[in-house]
This record gives C-alpha cells, structure tokens and sequence, in this order.
C-alpha cells in the first residue's frame, strides 16, 4: 500500500505515500498512472481481488481519495493495468476475475463518489 515518489535529479529525495493509512485494504496494486493532476493505483488482489482504486495529488503527494467499484458492480474488482486518455482513466480487468470483458471508464476531473 506504498506508493514511492523520487527526485529524478540525483536520486536524492525519496517520499513514501502509505496508502493504508486512508483505508487498510488499500494495497496489492498492480499498476499506476498519472492523469491530470492526480496519480492513480490499479486494484488487483490484496488477499482476495478488490476494487478500490486510490487517487492521490501530484502536487502534494497526499490528498488520497478513493473510489470502490464493486459498489458499483460487485465484479468489478482485480485488475491488470491502467492508462489515462484525454478526460478519462481507463482499467484493464484480469483474466479470469469476474471483471473479465469490462473495461472501466472514470472522469479524471471528477472526486470518486463512493
């Protein structure tokens, strides 16, 4: 639940956003992106497939916000990979989970709802 932020100008000045401290299940991410001015993690498997995708600032590398799928749909949850494009974040599921054959479609500009 981790996520590591470093300078690329000599490797110097390392930040560690501990995720679990906004919610405990917030970790086994299998991926990560950057859309807008927010960084995102891709939910995978933390002991069971789960389906809480955590955003957090860019900017301040804090501000975690997180927005659980599975209230949504209770499949949506392990995913494989993640990208942004223009407006929109996008989740790629993981085979063989429920989530198999959708892919997710979130506004980047939106606060997650749930």
């Amino acid at each position: 639940g981790k996520v590591v932020r470093l300078s690329l100008q000599g490797f110097s000045a390392v930040h560690v956003l501990d995720l679990t401290l906004t919610d405990p299940a917030l970790k086994g991410f299998a991926h990560g992106f950057a859309g807008g001015l927010h960084g995102y993690v891709v939910p995978m498997t933390n002991g069971a497939w789960f389906g809480k995708v955590a955003r957090f600032s860019l900017a301040g590398f804090d501000a975690v916000e997180v927005f659980d799928l599975s209230l949504i749909d209770s499949a949506l949850k392990g995913f494989a990979g993640g990208f942004a494009a223009g407006a929109h974040g996008y989740l790629v599921p993981h085979v063989g989970t429920l989530a198999d054959g959708k892919v997710v479609r979130f506004d980047l500009e939106q606060a997650p709802t749930t």
